[in-house]
């Protein structure tokens, strides 16, 4: 029972580190495109 606890906390954290880390990457892509046409 404490295990499966554990587990679905962990997959809790993961999707929450997934959710923040897609926002950023979404909010990056203008910059990041940017960049990329600057240097290209």
């Amino acid at each position: 029972m404490i295990r499966f606890l554990r587990l679905d906390n962990l997959k809790n954290y993961l999707s929450y580190i997934l959710n923040i880390v897609f926002i950023f990457y979404m909010s990056s892509m203008p910059f990041v495109g940017r960049v990329f046409c600057l240097i290209k």
